[in-house]
């Protein structure tokens, strides 16, 4: 009985430590419910088959531990393996009848799907040192936004602005920077009703902010235009899914 009972007690504390850091990796666990079915919605699938699976996971309570917060108490490896199997399920239903759109995720497909039928681009007649600068601006463009609006992403936007007013960033003409005490004050006692979106506390340890930025910090939107060229780079445009698997594996 005593062995039956410690190798309980340690499959749960496994469970618990997995759990944990899955709640701590919102991004990667690949858990959350409400998003996976959002994303059917939009993608057209027919979800009366499953309403019933939907609601019964729905009803387990998510733990406390804010918005990332997936798994743990009622929502256990049971109701993981349910939600799991749910998504599968998802993927494999049909389009509704009344779905407006066609979205194929085949070049041929996509090129047969697009208006109008031919799409010209134009060709490049300038030389490759030219072309080459042309990519890198475009690039350190887009690196450069994505610094400006890290630290404030899911923010609504009297957050932001009262925030930047605050800090003498307004209308907005660099990077926001971390607040003194005394801006940290102001912004508090101005902040809406509503809550910031995100942990403001967060905001005075952020590397995205006057003086700390010595460079890009990691991000999914920079990482995904890496990725891509790197793609590009390796395999040419007639890249399959499996190549685009293998990069992210590698």
């Amino acid at each position: 009985m005593r062995a039956t009972t410690k190798k309980k007690t340690d499959a749960a504390a496994e469970q618990n430590d997995e759990f944990s850091w899955l709640n701590r990796h919102a991004w990667l666990s690949g858990v959350d419910l409400e998003v996976e079915l959002l994303q059917a919605e939009q993608e057209g699938r027919d979800l009366s088959s499953v309403r019933t699976q939907i609601r019964a996971l729905q009803k387990a309570p998510r733990p406390a531990g804010g918005w990332a917060a997936q798994l743990g108490g009622a929502r256990d490896a049971a109701w993981l393996a349910r939600y799991s199997r749910l998504c599968e399920t998802i993927q494999a239903l049909p389009l509704r009848a009344n779905y407006a759109y066609e979205e194929p995720d085949d070049l041929a497909g996509i090129r047969r799907a697009r208006a109008p039928a031919r799409v010209g681009v134009p060709a490049w007649h300038g030389s490759a040192a030219r072309l080459r600068r042309a990519v890198h601006g475009g690039l350190l463009g887009r690196i450069c936004g994505c610094l400006l609006g890290k630290p404030v992403e899911g923010w609504y936007r009297t957050s932001i602005e009262i925030t930047a007013k605050a800090t003498g960033n307004w209308p907005l003409a660099t990077y926001f920077r971390v607040p003194t005490k005394r801006m940290a004050e102001r912004i508090e006692a101005l902040r809406p009703v509503q809550k910031f979106a995100g942990d403001r506390r967060q905001l005075l340890q952020n590397r995205c902010l006057l003086p700390r930025i010595s460079g890009m910090v990691p991000d999914d939107d920079t990482n995904y235009t890496v990725l891509g060229a790197a793609m590009l780079m390796r395999h040419g445009a007639a890249f399959t899914p499996q190549d685009v698997a293998s990069a992210w594996l590698a």
